[in-house]
């Protein structure tokens, strides 16, 4: 399935007129897009609460895209970060079936960075990736 949103879910005043006019945020942007990438998660963790809010606020079958965490993807360089990230998939528990998938960036000079999600992160990957020894940034 392929689903529409925009980083951040913000509404540019040159669109906004493709949007409810009533309603918080939230509310308008569901009405439009399906899914939205969250990049507040890659600074900073959310408390659960805010999970649980941002859940119930949408409608069934909405998604949330969570950007890794910096301190995985850019200190531990995806390195043994396994114990992290299964922290970071514990704080987001709260969205429940809305958390659709999780994305990061990986730095400019990461090499092999496929290999060391199969390898230290148990995350499967597509078989052209395994074993790949080209950079990826």
């Amino acid at each position: 399935m392929i689903r529409l949103g925009i980083a951040g879910g913000s509404i540019p005043k040159r669109v906004a007129h493709a949007f409810p006019a009533e309603g918080s945020h939230l509310e308008r942007y569901v009405a439009v897009f399906d899914a939205v990438e969250i990049n507040s998660t890659f600074y900073r963790p959310h408390r659960p609460a805010t999970f649980s809010r941002w859940a119930a606020s949408v409608p069934p079958g909405f998604c949330f895209a969570l950007k890794v965490p910096k301190h995985i993807s850019h200190t531990l360089r995806l390195v043994q970060a396994r114990p992290a990230f299964e922290t970071f998939l514990a704080e987001t528990a709260a969205l429940g079936s809305k958390r659709c998938n999780a994305f990061s960036p990986t730095p400019g000079r990461a090499t092999q960075a496929p290999s060391r999600l199969s390898r230290d992160m148990g995350v499967g990957l597509p078989r052209r990736w395994k074993d790949s020894s080209s950079s990826i940034g």
